[in-house]
């Protein structure tokens, strides 16, 4: 039904402001004293004409005020016309789709009822209310919509029953997809009936367009002041894959999605044994807890993170898997003998394997660590594809086949770290990012390489980020002892600011020092400092081997590998085997068989898996025997349960929202009238202002003030007695040449 509404209407008290100039006028307005004066009486017909004028600004300056005040109250009202679009006369059939919100937020519960149970019911009443004859239809918001027919139907028993089987998702809505669907079977015209928590994280992006100008949308919020949550959106582990007996550090983020602070309690079980912690969580905040572990056996595990119970039960456990190898192969490439001692190559690998270096071997496992060192004219793509980390030690040479190995190797998730030194730097990053289409590339250019004198102390580091990456460990005291350290050549560098944030320090001359980058699917992290005793004393210092442990740390750390979301179509990687007649087989949670599509072959195998529907492990099996693990939990955007207000304002549609009753409480769209009221509040007082410039009321003289002419001299007027008290049988009096001077003298 058409007409005017109100979106505050309790505002409307504020019209009682128009009623304050008049009130104000009648207040303040003079009051004179009328005294009688014959001869003054030629003075008031003379200026009788003025005073009507005088009276007619007055009106017209009171009405405008008026009219200001007025609309004022009414801008804070926020009034809307309701229009009749796709609406139809009572009684006729009605075009109509109701929009069910199907995703994971909707399995909230509270008293014992889900939001979509409530959500269902509302639809199925207000399918039950359409007349005979209309044609309607149902699409429930998923990760991708899904309407109950292909398109509208005349009948509504078969819709009312799909609505009624109809279950909520595990998957993250796209509501802006389902809006559309319902565009397109209304085909423009009609009415849309949506049923929804209307969470901010997926409804802000809904924008209603031009085309849904013949389209009325009626709005139903089910959980009218939201529903409260908090949920773990998060898991990560530093190392990603640890290597047996190596401490690890899982860490959980878990987000608050109430106005209240919370203490809740994160529980971790992995390996067979549990863990709890409490964790303070701020409103609508974020905070983060650390469970060390030490893994014993090699293969893959299985962990959960849970959280206790709350009306959405799906987001307070998510599954992580954790990858435990047998050893970690180090892959170092150089140009020099492993064997000289006064080469770098000798030292980076005693800080990374010191027993290793001390045997006098290229190959050695020492504590699970596989560290083989080969010079860079010996690269080849097996020990490239067999290795865990590459490292290149300065100087390094690489033709193009070799450096575009080393970048395919990085891009498919080996980290890479990267020891700039000597001539041989400049060319080393160019082949890579050349190779890579700048995938494998610093955020800085080296610009040239500088030199301190002999005597002189070197070049210090400036400022160094300890918040995290690969100097957290240097966060204490131990960021002095860094700071200390001196360097004799480093390169400087130019910076690109796009990815400024990714430099971890810098020396004191503004060149970047440290940086780690994301490159494909793994990371590099580029160090440009000496690792010659003749350059600095780092490989000197004890803390040359803990910040390379730190940056190897900082490189191995990640999120969930292999994980995925409900409703949408996701891959799993498995490290090739050498049986080709092995069968091959992927199981849900619940151990059913899942079908899948190898689509690439190589190093690596790639399966392609459809949309998964469970939350859980997801394990492939070559042999019978675990081949990699992969996870699938609930979106984080589904943890954040604050709604938003639906009535997506500034488009064309009429959009109204729905109470229990089913009564329209508001609208939005391009029905709106404040901004009428606010140009009506503009245009009065700019007129008052230009009316009190153009037009000024007559200027009168105070009561007790001396009329007269310039100077301050008195004039006189002929014909009056000299008795009064005058000179020359003049006395003083008004000017007969201003009627108004007449007026002011009558009133004092």
């Amino acid at each position: 039904m058409s007409g005017l509404g109100f979106s505050a209407p309790g505002m409307l008290l504020a019209l009682a402001a128009g009623a304050l100039p008049v009130l104000i006028h009648f207040l303040t307005r003079p009051r004179p004293r009328a005294i009688r004066f014959p001869p003054l009486r030629f003075l008031l017909e003379a200026g009788a004409g003025r005073q009507s004028l005088h009276r007619l600004r007055t009106w017209i300056l009171l009405a405008l005020r008026c009219l200001a005040a007025a609309a004022l109250g009414l801008l804070f009202a926020r009034p809307f016309l309701r229009s009749d679009a796709g609406a139809e006369a009572p009684g006729e059939p009605r075009r109509a789709v109701l929009v069910v919100d199907a995703s994971c937020s909707m399995r909230a519960a509270t008293a014992g009822v889900t939001l979509f149970a409530r959500a269902r019911g509302e639809a199925a009443e207000v399918l039950g209310g359409l007349e005979s004859g209309s044609w309607a239809g149902v699409v429930f918001v998923g990760a991708r919509p899904r309407a109950a027919l292909p398109g509208l139907t005349r009948n509504l028993h078969e819709l009312h029953d799909a609505l009624i089987r109809a279950e909520p998702t595990l998957e993250c809505g796209d509501p802006a997809a389902a809006m559309a669907l319902a565009h397109r079977l209304l085909d423009g015209r009609g009415a849309v009936y949506v049923f929804s928590d209307f969470q901010r994280t997926n409804w802000s992006a809904v924008r209603l367009g031009e085309d849904w100008r013949r389209i009325a949308c009626y709005l139903r919020p089910v959980a009218p002041s939201g529903h409260p949550n908090r949920g773990i959106t998060e898991v990560h582990a530093a190392p990603l894959e640890p290597v047996a007996g190596e401490p690890t550090l899982i860490g959980a983020t878990v987000f608050n999605a109430t106005a209240e602070p919370r203490q809740e309690t994160v529980r971790l079980e992995l390996f067979g044994s549990v863990q709890e912690k409490t964790l303070d969580l701020k409103p609508f905040a974020s905070a983060e807890t650390h469970f060390a572990v030490v893994p014993s056996e090699p293969g893959y595990a299985v962990g959960e993170v849970r959280l206790g119970a709350d009306g959405l039960g799906e987001d307070d456990r998510r599954v992580f898997t954790l990858r435990v190898r047998r050893a970690l192969r180090i892959l170092a490439l150089g140009d020099r003998e492993a064997a000289d001692l006064s080469s770098p190559a000798f030292f980076v690998r005693t800080a990374l394997a010191p027993l290793a270096a001390r045997a006098g071997r290229d190959e050695a496992a020492v504590a699970g660590l596989a560290l083989e060192y080969r010079r860079s004219q010996e690269t080849d793509v097996q020990s490239l594809a067999a290795a865990d980390l590459i490292v290149l030690v300065c100087p390094v040479t690489f033709g193009a086949p070799a450096a575009e190995a080393v970048a395919r190797r990085t891009m498919d998730g080996a980290p890479l770290l990267c020891l700039l030194d000597g001539p041989t730097a400049p060319g080393l990053l160019g082949a890579l990012a050349a190779a890579s289409d700048g995938v494998v590339s610093p955020p800085f250019a080296l610009v040239r390489a500088v030199e301190s004198p002999p005597n002189a102390p070197g070049e210090r580091l400036g400022r160094i980020a300890t918040g995290a990456g690969p100097l957290a460990l240097f966060s204490g005291p131990e960021q002095g002892d860094l700071s200390r350290l001196a360097f004799s050549r480093h390169f400087q560098t130019r910076i690109n600011e796009a990815r400024a944030g990714e430099i971890c320090a810098y020396f004191a001359d503004g060149s970047a020092a440290l940086a780690l980058s994301p490159a494909g699917r793994g990371s590099a992290l580029y160090a440009n400092f000496p690792v010659d005793p003749r350059t600095g004393p780092l490989v000197g210092s004890p803390l040359f081997p803990a910040l390379l442990a730190e940056c190897v740390r900082a490189l191995r750390s990640g999120t969930e590998p292999q994980g995925a979301t409900p409703g949408h179509a996701w891959h799993l990687d498995v490290a090739s085997r050498s049986e080709p007649d092995a069968s091959w087989q992927v199981n849900d949670p619940s151990g059913g068989p899942v079908s899948f599509t190898v689509v690439a072959r190589g190093q690596t195998v790639r399966l392609a898996l459809p949309a998964a529907s469970s939350l859980g492990p997801y394990a492939v099996r070559i042999g019978g025997e675990v081949a990699a693990v992969g996870t699938v939990n609930v979106d984080p955007r589904e943890t954040d349960t604050r709604e938003m207000r639906p009535d997506f304002s500034g488009g064309p549609a009429t959009v109204r929202i729905l109470t229990e009753e089913g009564e329209s409480l508001a609208a939005g769209g391009a029905s709106e009238l404040w901004p009428f009221c606010l140009a009506v509040v503009a245009l009065g007082l700019g007129l008052e202002m230009l009316l009190l410039s153009l037009w000024r009321a007559p200027r009168t003289v105070p009561s007790g003030q001396r009329m007269g002419g310039p100077g301050g001299h008195p004039r006189w007027i002929a014909g009056v007695s000299p008795a009064s008290g005058g000179r020359d049988g003049r006395v003083p009096g008004p000017r007969a040449s201003s009627p108004a001077d007449g007026k002011a003298a009558l009133d004092a």
